[in-house]
């Protein structure tokens, strides 16, 4: 462990030196790998609450528009049941003469 490697100017570069640094050195980067992801995943957390937050939004607004569309849907229902139930007056045009003379004839633009 005492031999040297290379010298830089006057000093001499061990094998146990140059190793100890070489392990300091992987030790720095996989402790900043660390520190990138916790990070990162710290942030994809909080991006994941807010997209959580806006599809709660989303679903009671839909909640509501189906709510609404109910509503609408029971209100015609009602009316087409109530119009059924009303008699209606003959005015001729639906009832009697032939579906010809109620049907638009087309005319040529000459």
């Amino acid at each position: 462990m005492n031999e040297i490697l290379f010298m830089i100017g006057d000093w001499p570069v061990h094998t146990g030196a140059a190793l100890i640094g070489f392990a300091a050195l992987a030790l720095a980067l996989l402790l900043i790998i660390a520190i990138v992801i916790a990070r990162s995943g710290r942030r994809g957390a909080e991006l994941a609450v807010a997209q959580a937050i806006r599809a709660d939004e989303l679903e009671e607004r839909l909640s509501e528009m189906l709510r609404a569309q109910s509503e609408a849907t029971g209100r015609v229902d009602a009316m087409g049941q109530a119009l059924r139930a009303t008699p209606w007056i003959a005015c001729g045009c639906c009832t009697s003469g032939s579906a010809s003379s109620t049907t638009p004839t087309r005319t040529s633009p000459t």
